[in-house]
């Protein structure tokens, strides 16, 4: 059930390792032992508007979402949370990108 969710400024999502940085983050979670790696759903997402701080810069960033199920311990999540950091920062190595990371729980969820 883990979802993992790269969002990305559109028009740079060109010059950033993609396919790469979701393959990595997709294996990395699923070395944890309460996650299965058939159940996790990496994805990437364009998007099209954005503005961080001053409007005049030249805004770049990188998102990234974690979707777990409750139950998890707060350890293990900032765990995940900083190791995903470090991983996508050592990865895209673009100091001028906004890079963060946030992990979420679902309450309700139903897959069919």
């Amino acid at each position: 059930m883990p979802h993992i969710i790269i969002e990305h400024q559109a028009n740079e999502g060109s010059e950033l390792p993609l396919k790469e940085l979701s393959s990595n983050l997709h294996n990395y979670l699923s070395e944890h032992e309460t996650i299965n790696l058939q159940a996790i759903k990496t994805r990437t997402v364009a998007v099209d508007n954005l503005i961080i701080g001053d409007i005049e810069m030249d805004n770049r960033f990188l998102h990234i979402t974690i979707l777990l199920l409750t139950g998890r311990s707060k350890e293990l999540k900032d765990l995940i949370a900083k190791n995903i950091y470090i991983r996508t920062q050592n990865l895209i190595n673009k100091p001028e990108y906004a890079l963060s990371v946030e992990i979420r729980e679902l309450g309700t969820y139903y897959k069919g």
